[in-house]
Parts: C-alpha cells; sequence; structure tokens
C-alpha cells in the first residue's frame, strides 16, 4: 500500500489524480478513485466526501 498525504482537503479529485499520477506514473484519465465504495468525480473536492486524515481511497486503473 502507497501513503499519499492530501494537505488540502478543498483539492479537487482531479488534483488528488494529478499527485496519484507524480508518484505511480498513472494518467489520471485512467484512474478512478474509490472511496467509501463510490466512485470519486473529478470536479468534487476532497471534502464534499467526508475525508479526514487516515481516509483510504482505492486506486483503479
Amino acid at each position: 500500500m502507497h501513503v499519499f498525504p492530501i494537505y488540502l482537503l478543498i483539492a479537487k479529485v482531479y488534483r488528488i489524480k494529478e499527485r496519484m499520477e507524480e508518484k505511480e506514473g498513472i494518467p489520471p484519465i485512467q484512474q478512478r478513485l474509490i472511496f467509501g465504495g463510490k466512485q470519486m468525480s473529478d470536479e468534487r473536492t476532497a471534502s464534499e466526501y467526508n475525508l479526514e486524515g487516515g481516509s483510504v481511497l482505492h486506486l483503479g486503473e
């Protein structure tokens, strides 16, 4: 498991995907982020999904 800190809960999901690309090399267009069993929308913010410290996101391609 890889850990990627998210410092701004106001960050859009797309920005989180960009960070994942920097670390893993997977383009955002190929990523699906899952939280709480639901796919996250690129235009929503992390806080809209009620993410908090220690939250786990699952990455699908």
